[in-house]
């Protein structure tokens, strides 16, 4: 059997089994905080993924991490629905509004959807103002999620983070499955032969806008759910958090990581949540947005294929200077 077949499933378990065994080593809530933050990250840049490989820039991720929050919000404040029928209700609003919008849009492509996108973004944002009942001027707080029962064996209250870590960690778990699974079935074939021919693509018979449709709504669910999570965690939510810039940084973060592999976004989600960290650390503060900055141009310039490409490019320019040692040497 080929030993990289191996070495993915031991990597990921590995993994798994140390980001399970977090809140036992430390329930610091700073440390929590920063991985639950990290996990919204990972599910905002991830649910790029399928967007990305069928040829589509959107910009307009936050737009329904928006969306979801304020859904969340209403049926578990007004409602009074339980946030466990809530979270997936969030995410099948979003998709319904995607479903609307991508038949609209979709058509358009490279920097015009772009900047639709983003328009979108802003027209969400002031929407939320606009509408008196969803409190963006006077913010109300959202409870908790409702406990876990099972039973005589188990009770879980979200009274602490360390329950919120365990959920966002199923969440991400969960959307990696599922992405990863749509990758390698017809549809993910479907959408890398778009990137490569969309011509081609149509001309043997596959419909295009209905596939770049599927994987927008696909996309935006999850950056709803990933919103419905945190307005319950953040207990307080306001339209500044739905900003354009934000949604940009998303991508930012998805191209830092790699569009190569599912585990790039992964990887760039975890990079730049711990990076301002570690600037913090080392760094004055007025310099920090600085060296963030000149850290992402390095990146980029230097590693074209993002993160989850850096081992192939050290080893091509390793094999580079020893092409020209043994040059020299002659």
């Amino acid at each position: 059997m080929n030993r990289s077949n191996l070495t993915k499933p031991t990597v990921i378990l590995v993994l798994a089994t140390i980001l399970l065994l977090v809140p036992v080593i430390t329930r610091d809530p700073y440390y929590l905080h920063i991985l639950i933050m990290l996990g919204i990250t990972i599910l905002l840049a991830t649910s790029l993924r399928l967007t990305l490989i069928a040829g589509i820039f959107n910009l307009g991720q936050i737009a329904f991490y928006g969306i979801g929050a304020y859904v969340l919000m209403e049926l578990v404040t007004d409602l009074g629905i339980s946030f466990w029928l809530g979270l997936p209700l969030a995410g099948i609003a979003a998709a319904i509004v995607a479903l609307g919008l991508g038949y609209v849009t979709i058509r358009v492509k490279g920097l015009y959807f772009c900047m639709l996108s983003m328009a979108f973004v802003e027209f969400v944002r002031l929407t939320i103002i606009a509408i008196p009942f969803l409190g963006a001027l006077n913010p109300r707080p959202i409870p908790p999620p409702n406990p876990i029962v099972i039973p005589y064996l188990l009770r879980v209250e979200f009274i602490s983070k360390v329950p919120y870590y365990y959920l966002m960690f199923a969440l991400v778990a969960i959307m990696l499955v599922l992405l990863y699974r749509i990758e390698k079935s017809q549809m993910g074939a479907i959408l890398k032969s778009m990137t490569e021919s969309e011509d081609l693509t149509r001309g043997i018979g596959v419909n295009i806008v209905r596939y770049k449709v599927l994987a927008f709504v696909i996309c935006s669910f999850f950056a709803s759910v990933a919103g419905a999570f945190w307005s319950s965690y953040a207990t307080i939510i306001s339209p500044e958090s739905f900003e354009v810039w934000k949604s940009i940084m998303v991508f930012i973060v998805a191209v830092v990581g790699g569009l190569g592999s599912l585990w790039g976004p992964v990887i760039g989600a975890a990079f730049l949540t711990i990076l301002p960290e570690v600037l913090r650390a080392i760094v004055p503060y007025e310099l920090e947005p600085t060296f963030y900055a000149i850290t992402l141009i390095l990146i980029i310039y230097f590693v074209p294929p993002g993160l989850i490409g850096l081992p192939q490019v050290i080893q091509a320019n390793m094999r580079k200077l020893y092409r020209r040692r043994v040059i020299e040497e002659k």
